[in-house]
């Protein structure tokens, strides 16, 4: 008994040292985040409202039961527990974050004019949220109750080189390249200025042979990079605006030089439909006020245009390729909102953002042989309107915070432009039938727990499958599955 409490003690010492500034600015901090869930139920999944069947047996697939371990965003089966040590002074910083699950990162920065914020170089992994929208992603546990896609970035984008499960909010930074630079001013009280650059994880600096593809081309790094700008009005809030780089305006593919350059990018659009997949392949510009006047609340709006980007053939030619002059294409736009009321007992979220103003067109020659498909020198389709609401009340209460979430997501028919009538409809130009539309529900009751240096989550949460609308058949039918999951989120922070 007597050596264990010697441990015990020792252990405490050591660990209270550990989790706190140390001489010479050298600190050592923890923070990690794991999920189980004890019960999910899956009912049986439906296609077009019927049920599945299973393609090895040729039976109706039937509901199901399962149990999950992983952190709570659930990208991977590896619990979240990382530690951070670093060490700073006025002028010069580093910290290194030592992660069990994937690679371990680091970043160090400087202020070279004594210290001073008007000038502060970032190199390494890092992020700076300090532009970044509010809302969903403030509470422990949060990703784990439905919310269908949204997120603080669809409000404003943060800075950084963490492009894990946001790329599509991100500037691009090629593959899973996790390193940069981050170059930050704040001239007077107030303004910040923010430009990163993402480049690759290792370095091969001039005067040396680069076959192995570990640099990244300047022209990739520079056209996805992002330049941003906020101003803090003192009592009022938040101004923000920011230019998220791709590939924007013509690109002409009859030039030579512009095609040598296209055909070395890293990340390009398609020659074939002139499309981006990707959100973050397409430069954007998105803008966002964020207002704090009002004790008790915070409104945050952000909206974000995609610039278009056209592949240009001037030259007909004798296949379905080469006969397109023009492929045009963009994401549109995107606004979103949170609104958070925080009052001594009732606290409420409401999260809502929509996407719409996406299309793709192009202009074909009537004498090539893309008309033996399509007849029509013109074709143009439009994105339907994606559109997500979340609200989040919940209660302060001596025992803990208790809360129920409610989240809606609609998905709009794409919609084709028919060259004969002049006119936008529903209809698709391959099987002529309406893709229709979609609606989709999920809520959770959920309970939080301060545990001191750490939280504990519980949910009951509900989501139902996609219950798509067809206007050919002018019914209404599910796709996908019910599913019941029981949460538990544990969290702790030592800092």
């Amino acid at each position: 008994m007597k050596k264990l409490i010697a441990i015990l003690v020792v252990f405490a010492v050591i660990t209270g040292a550990a989790f706190a500034q140390t001489a010479g600015g050298v600190f050592v901090n923890a923070w990690g985040q794991g999920a189980f869930a004890p019960l999910m139920i899956q009912s049986a999944p439906l296609k077009d409202g019927e049920k599945m069947i299973d393609s090895t047996n040729g039976q109706k697939i039937g509901a199901r039961t399962f149990i999950g371990v992983g952190p709570e965003w659930g990208w991977n089966d590896k619990i979240s527990a990382q530690f951070n040590v670093g060490g700073s002074s006025e002028q010069i910083g580093w910290s290194v974050n030592v992660p069990v699950h994937t690679d371990i990162t680091g970043n160090i920065w400087a202020k070279p004019f004594n210290g001073s914020d008007a000038l502060k170089i970032t190199i390494g992994s890092y992020t700076d949220d300090t532009l970044r929208g509010s809302g969903l992603g403030g509470r422990n546990g949060d990703a784990l109750l439905p919310s269908f896609g949204m997120g603080r970035d669809d409000i404003f984008s943060r800075l950084g080189t963490d492009s894990d499960g946001c790329k599509t909010r991100y500037a691009n930074v090629g593959g899973n390249v996790k390193t940069g630079f981050l170059i930050t001013s704040v001239p007077v009280d107030g303004l910040f200025l923010g430009w990163n650059v993402n480049s690759s994880h290792t370095l091969n600096f001039a005067g040396r042979d680069d076959f192995s593809g570990n640099n990244r081309r300047a022209n990739d790094a520079f056209r996805h990079s992002q330049a941003a700008i906020g101003y803090s009005i003192s009592g009022i809030g938040q101004v923000r605006a920011m230019y998220l780089g791709g590939w924007a305006g013509k690109i002409d593919l009859e030039n030579e030089k512009t095609m040598k350059k296209y055909n070395r990018a890293d990340v390009r659009p398609s020659n074939v439909n002139g499309s981006l997949a990707n959100d973050y392949d397409q430069a954007s510009i998105q803008v966002a006020f964020r207002l704090t006047a009002i004790e008790g609340i915070e409104i945050d709006l952000g909206y974000r245009a995609f610039l278009p980007v056209t592949i240009w053939r001037d030259v007909p030619g004798d296949n379905t390729n080469d006969s397109v002059k023009y492929r045009r294409s963009s994401h549109g736009h995107s606004v979103a909102g949170n609104i958070s009321m925080n009052f001594d007992v009732f606290n409420l979220g409401i999260f809502a953002g929509a996407k719409f103003g996406g299309y793709t067109s192009r202009n074909v020659y009537a004498n090539s042989l893309d008309t033996i498909s399509n007849p029509y020198s013109k074709d143009k389709k439009r994105n339907g309107l994606d559109l997500s609401v979340r609200i989040d009340p919940s209660l302060n209460l001596d025992f803990g915070t208790i809360g129920f979430m409610l989240a809606y997501h609609m998905q709009g028919s794409d919609i084709e432009w028919n060259s004969i009538d002049g006119k936008f409809n529903g209809k698709t130009g391959i099987d002529n039938k309406y893709k229709g539309y979609s609606h989709q529900i999920g809520m959770g009751l959920w309970y939080e727990r301060s545990l001191g240096s750490g939280n504990f989550t519980v949910a009951l949460t509900y989501t139902m499958p996609e219950l798509n609308y067809d206007a050919v058949s002018e019914k209404a039918k599910f796709n996908g599955s019910h599913w019941i999951i029981v949460p538990i989120t544990l969290t702790y922070s030592f800092f």
